[in-house]
């Protein structure tokens, strides 16, 4: 779904082993508006060679209580569940694997209040998260990777009661929690959820 601006109530359905090679942008929706609200539907088995995410490329609009599960080798920006959020997600997760070569997240890749939005609240993630940079001249390399957030922009996205899974070489510097296995099986860790 190339733009998607209004409200899909999926009921808890798993869109299933959907596949994308070949393109810069990935994710079941390339662009949801700042009137989308897209509330509990997953994505499961996904595939994706390019940038994005599991669930949607950009977002603008409002996802909650959705999860995507699966694997993206992208190239520039990649988060397991959205690539880019201007918008809000509550209440989601990621699991699979995530890699890219500039900004990359365990959840999202970029969140940003550029737009008035950028929020990301009661969010988690078990993705493996991994990143080898890119040359941007002049002997410079840019790799941003985090557990749950790449990055969270100049305009600093708000990110409040969200973890990931500690893993050795990926770093916090999109905020939120580092968790181990253990702790991330106990409901204790979620405590205000």
């Amino acid at each position: 779904i190339v733009v998607f601006d209004g409200t899909l109530e999926g009921s808890g359905h798993v869109v299933a082993d959907y596949h994308m090679k070949g393109g810069l942008i990935g994710g079941l929706f390339t662009l949801l508006g700042r009137n989308a609200r897209v509330i509990r539907i997953g994505v499961d088995g996904f595939h994706i060679e390019g940038s994005g995410g599991g669930l949607a490329d950009t977002n603008f609009g409002g996802i909650q209580q959705c999860f995507a599960k699966g694997i993206i080798a992208g190239n520039g920006t990649s988060g397991g569940l959205v690539g880019l959020n201007y918008g809000e997600i509550r209440d989601c997760y990621s699991q699979g694997d995530v890699s890219g070569d500039m900004t990359v997240g365990g959840a999202v890749g970029i969140t940003s209040n550029g737009y008035g939005g950028g929020r990301c609240l009661n969010l988690y993630s078990t993705a493996s998260v991994t990143g080898e940079g890119k040359d941007v001249g002049g002997g410079r390399v840019y790799k941003r990777i985090g557990g749950l957030i790449g990055d969270c922009g100049v305009d600093k996205g708000l990110v409040e009661g969200s973890f990931y899974l500690f893993q050795p070489d990926v770093g916090e510097v999109g905020g939120g929690e580092p968790l181990t296995d253990d702790e991330m099986k106990q409901p204790a860790s979620f405590i205000g959820w």
